[in-house]
């Protein structure tokens, strides 16, 4: 886009030039007329150098339109290259305006569903995480280890007792049997 911008740019100014000098010689062949008019006026027979003037001055008109007509002629090229990477870029342009317009779309649809799906993910959360408004914390954490240590301390003092049952019984065995053998 850039590039087309620079050459539109660049033929603008050869087009601007190419006036610049035509103004130029238009102006530069008046004043060589006036003067012609001016030495016809003056004298009673027209002189060589007005010939020769004359001659000039139309090989000097004929050569600036035959230069001026080339430039517009290349300048008309351009001018149509330009159109053409305008064209081509115009009808690219619509397929990315598409894509744009269908990720709108599905931005939309997404937007318009998000709190729905937040707020089914907050069920869940509350289902697993626990029953409290606010989920689990911090405390609540600490609370439940603190619980487990005193279910599995007492569990401990269980297994002690039993185990001391366990090796009294075992004594009792053992002196049992040892005095009947």
């Amino acid at each position: 886009m850039a590039g087309q911008t620079a050459e539109l740019r660049d033929i603008h100014h050869r087009i601007d030039a190419l006036k610049e000098e035509n103004e130029r010689q238009y102006n530069s062949l008046t004043e060589k007329l006036h003067a012609l008019e001016v030495a016809i006026a003056t004298g009673s027979r027209f002189p060589a150098t007005a010939w020769v003037a004359a001659t000039g001055i139309l090989l000097t008109v004929l050569g600036t339109a035959f230069v001026t007509f080339s430039k517009l002629e290349t300048a008309a090229v351009t001018g149509g290259k330009a159109i053409s990477l305008i064209e081509t870029h115009m009808a690219g342009s619509s397929a990315r305006f598409q894509t744009i317009q269908e990720a709108t779309v599905f931005m939309d649809r997404w937007s318009a569903g998000l709190p729905l799906l937040e707020e089914r993910v907050k069920v869940l959360e509350g289902r697993v995480v626990g029953q409290g408004p606010e989920g689990w914390h911090r405390r609540d954490h600490d609370l439940y280890a603190r619980m487990i240590d005193e279910r599995f301390a007492r569990v401990g003092g269980q297994l002690e007792v039993v185990e001391k049952r366990q090796d009294s019984l075992c004594e009792r065995v053992k002196n049992c049997s040892g005095g009947k053998r």
